[in-house]
């Protein structure tokens, strides 16, 4: 098995099909995006890369408040 080597992360917003799509390293823990609607919701996918490519994505679906949304 091999070791992850980074991360990729897709913010989609509910009301849109336009994404955002982050690279981030293995040693990155957390991601602040900006620009986010108060009030709107999200989907957020992340999966990992290895030498090998790409693993599983896991899903979540977040709303956004007042404050900044951080994954």
């Amino acid at each position: 098995m091999s070791s992850v080597s980074g991360y990729e992360l897709v913010l989609t917003p509910q009301s849109d099909s336009i994404h955002q799509t982050i690279n981030l390293s293995s040693e990155v823990r957390s991601h602040e995006f900006g620009g986010l609607k108060v009030n709107a919701v999200y989907k957020v996918e992340l999966r990992a890369k290895t030498s090998e490519g790409f693993g599983l994505t896991a899903e979540e679906q977040i709303t956004t408040t007042a404050g900044k949304a951080k994954i």
